[in-house]
């Protein structure tokens, strides 16, 4: 009697180390997880900065700030095509101007224009490609009134 009395008041040596190692499985897979939750933040931090100052640009183009900007045709400056896809690269009828990011980031902005008025309506489509490197990191699309129009892009006739 005296011998299940003690066997009745605690865990073995066996027990106590089979929770200690499933505790610490459990543990490791847990924080395993936190480093790429914090690297998915990061990510999703710098998507939505570049989303920011695309917008940003959309609406100073349509407030009239580019009007004085030096645009230039896409076969004049070849750097802007290096970041595009041989399928997806503009024509050189588009009108471009880049600049560097107003918020004082590492990002480029690069405007491109199609010269061409839409339906007759006096819209021209602006697209606006926020490049970070050689990597496009945002893309925002538009249409400019012909007051807000940069002089230097001039309507090209439709073919």
């Amino acid at each position: 009697m005296f011998r299940n009395f003690l066997n009745s008041k605690g865990f073995t040596l066996v027990e106590v180390l089979a929770s200690v190692v499933l505790l610490a499985v459990v543990l490791s897979i847990a924080l395993s997880v936190f480093p790429n939750m914090f690297r998915t933040n990061e990510v999703n931090e710098e998507s939505l900065d570049s989303v920011a100052v695309a917008k940003d640009a959309l609406v100073r183009a349509k407030g009239g700030a580019l009007i004085a900007a030096d645009f230039k045709e896409i076969s004049v400056r070849p750097t802007v095509k290096t970041f595009f896809s041989a399928a997806d690269a503009p024509s050189d009828n588009f009108y471009t101007f880049s600049e560097t990011d107003p918020l004082g980031g590492t990002l480029t902005i690069h405007y491109v224009i199609d010269p061409m008025n839409v339906d007759g309506l006096g819209l021209f489509e602006i697209t606006i490609y926020i490049v970070e490197g050689n990597a496009i990191r945002a893309t925002n699309y538009g249409y400019l009134d012909a007051a807000a129009k940069p002089t230097a892009v001039i309507e090209v006739p439709a073919p």
